[in-house]
């Protein structure tokens, strides 16, 4: 809705704090990649690619289609540091973050 402006005014930054909230508890794979989309484009925050990065691997987990693309392309776009940083965060959200539901919904 705020990402996109529909229905209200356009506000990224306001967009951002709602899908982070739905991607630190576990709903939405795509809040997961949408907050990936952001850091890596600079939409309503400053651009962070190792943020971009974990967020966006942790989506890539649950199959979303191009992910690895995206993920090999950031990577490629980044220095060593920033290559190692972007590992760890990926790491650490993966540990705190994954969508455990949906991955026992497609076991099941």
């Amino acid at each position: 809705m705020y990402y996109n402006g529909w229905g209200v005014t356009e506000d990224r930054g306001l967009a951002l704090k709602w899908f982070e909230r739905a991607a630190k508890h576990h709903e939405s794979e795509y809040a997961q990649y949408l907050m990936g989309e952001m850091y890596a484009e600079g939409l309503g925050i400053q651009k962070d690619r190792s943020q971009a990065y974990a967020w966006m691997r942790i989506s890539a987990d649950h199959r979303l289609e191009n992910m690895e693309q995206e993920l090999t392309k950031l990577l490629w776009e980044t220095s060593p540091a920033e290559d190692r940083r972007a590992l760890a965060l990926s790491k650490q959200y993966n540990l705190k973050y994954e969508n455990k539901h949906l991955i026992e919904n497609e076991v099941n």
